[in-house]
């Protein structure tokens, strides 16, 4: 069961990459449909070693608040927003995943700046590889969101396959909002360069509104 992509990032972004001599995958090989799902806590010790899976690591907390404070709102915690991602689009060796962050509260709150993302394997999900890097395209902006109000934050995936690499599978997209120190992940079936390890995401910053 492996997808090769997964929902989307800036589309402007350069790519890291020299270009692949396979096909770039199309949308539908990681279409998914939207799914609420339950953020959880900074994963505990994991069950199995992390040598067990080749480039593993127990994740950091990758997503420290920043200095900014939010303005007319709290910002939006883990449990304050759903996940999900929507569907994906490819282009030139590389998948772009559009995170969408809606509003299930029944009050207002605040985004600012990038989420955290890497990618994961495992029970509990582990990270693999290193973890995506932003994007300096544009300043972030504070996004208000009202209840039921979604914004989105893209992440670009480069494929493992543009790369001389080792390769390894991942399962899940690790995923911080902005500001906040609880994951959440997603499904998202992609290979991972671990040796030499290579990033292979990059993230933009949270705006206002869905990508599609």
């Amino acid at each position: 069961m492996r997808l090769i992509a997964a929902a989307a990032l800036v589309a402007a972004l350069p790519m890291a990459a020299c270009e692949s001599s396979s096909p770039a995958p199309s949308a539908s090989m990681i279409t998914r449909p939207a799914v609420a799902v339950t953020p959880h806590t900074p994963i505990p010790e994991p069950s199995v070693p992390a040598a067990s899976v080749p480039g593993a690591t127990t994740p950091a907390t990758t997503g420290p608040p920043t200095d900014a404070q939010p303005l007319g709102a709290p910002y939006c915690a883990a449990t304050d927003v759903a996940l999900s991602l929507e569907n994906a689009g490819g282009a030139a060796g590389s998948i772009y995943a559009p995170i969408d962050f809606t509003n299930i509260t029944a009050r207002a709150c605040a985004l600012f700046g990038y989420p955290a993302v890497s990618l994961a394997v495992g029970d509990p999900p582990l990270s693999i590889g290193p973890a995506g890097e932003q994007t300096t395209d544009g300043e972030p902006q504070q996004v208000i969101l009202g209840p039921g109000a979604v914004a989105h934050a893209t992440v670009r995936y480069t494929q493992a396959g543009n790369f001389d690499c080792e390769h390894a599978p991942a399962e899940y997209l690790l995923i911080y909002p902005p500001n906040q120190t609880a994951a959440v992940t997603l499904p998202f079936d992609v290979d991972v360069c671990v040796q030499p390890p290579i990033a292979l995401l990059h993230v933009d910053y949270v705006k206002p509104g869905t990508a599609n």
